[in-house]
C-alpha cells in the first residue's frame, strides 16, 4: 500500500470537508488495489467471500499490521472489531446465508476502505481506518441498530451477535496487544450475553 502519507494527512487539523472525500478517495483506490491479489489468489475462499471482499486469516493480519503501523508513525487513529455469535464461546459456525448476510449488512455500514476477515473459528474481524474510541462506538451502534431486523440463527435456534473493540494507539501500540484487547472484549461480551459490545474497560 502506498497511501501512507495521504493518510498521515487526515489528522491534519483544518481539513475541508472536500479535502477529507478526496482523501478517503484515494485510500479506497490503493485499498482496492492492495487487495486485489490477495483476493484472486486465495483459492480457499469462497464466492461470497471474493464478492464482499472478505480477507482470509493471513491476509486480513498483513493489513492490521499495516495500519497499525501507520498509526503510530503518522499519529492516526484504527480500530479493530471482533464479531461472534453467542452468547456461549464455542458455539457453532453460522450458516452461509447468515453470514453472508451479515457481511452485506458490514458493509452497508462501513466505508469502503474498511477491511473484513473472516477467521477459522468462523469470528469475523474488521479494521475501521481512521476511527477513534467513540468513532467505533458510533459504527457498532449502527450495526446492532441494523441486527435488529434480522434473525441469525444456528441449528435452529436464535443467537446474538457479541463485538468486541480495540483502538491504536489509544489501548495499544502493537498488533498483538490490540488483537488481545479486542479478544478479551469480546469473551466479556460473550459471557454477558445478548447483543453486547465492549471496547472500554
Amino acid at each position: 500500500m502506498t497511501c501512507a502519507c495521504v493518510a498521515g494527512t487526515l489528522s491534519t487539523s483544518g481539513f475541508r470537508a472536500s479535502s477529507r472525500a478526496n482523501v478517503i478517495r484515494t485510500l479506497h483506490r490503493e485499498v482496492s488495489f492492495s487487495m486485489e491479489r490477495p483476493l484472486q489468489e486465495n483459492r480457499k475462499m469462497s464466492d461470497s467471500q471474493r464478492a464482499h471482499r472478505v480477507l482470509d486469516p493471513q491476509v486480513f493480519d498483513y493489513f492490521l499490521d499495516l495500519e497499525v503501523d501507520r498509526a503510530r508513525r503518522y499519529q492516526n487513529y484504527v480500530s479493530l472489531l471482533s464479531l461472534k455469535i453467542g452468547p456461549e464461546e464455542g458455539e457453532g459456525r453460522l450458516e452461509e446465508k447468515d453470514f453472508e448476510a451479515l457481511v452485506h449488512l458490514l458493509r452497508e455500514e462501513l466505508r469502503e476502505v474498511d477491511v473484513i476477515g473472516r477467521n477459522e473459528d468462523g469470528s469475523i474481524s474488521v479494521i475501521l481506518l481512521h476511527a477513534d474510541l467513540q468513532s467505533t462506538e458510533q459504527v457498532v451502534a449502527r450495526i446492532y441498530e441494523r441486527l435488529s431486523d434480522y434473525t441469525f440463527e444456528v441449528d435452529g435456534e436464535r443467537k446474538t451477535i457479541a463485538v468486541g473493540g480495540a483502538c491504536c494507539p489509544t489501548q495499544a501500540s502493537d498488533i498483538n496487544t490490540l488483537k488481545d484487547h479486542a479478544r478479551r472484549m469480546l469473551q466479556k461480551a460473550m459471557r454477558e450475553g445478548g447483543n453486547k459490545f465492549y471496547i472500554r474497560h
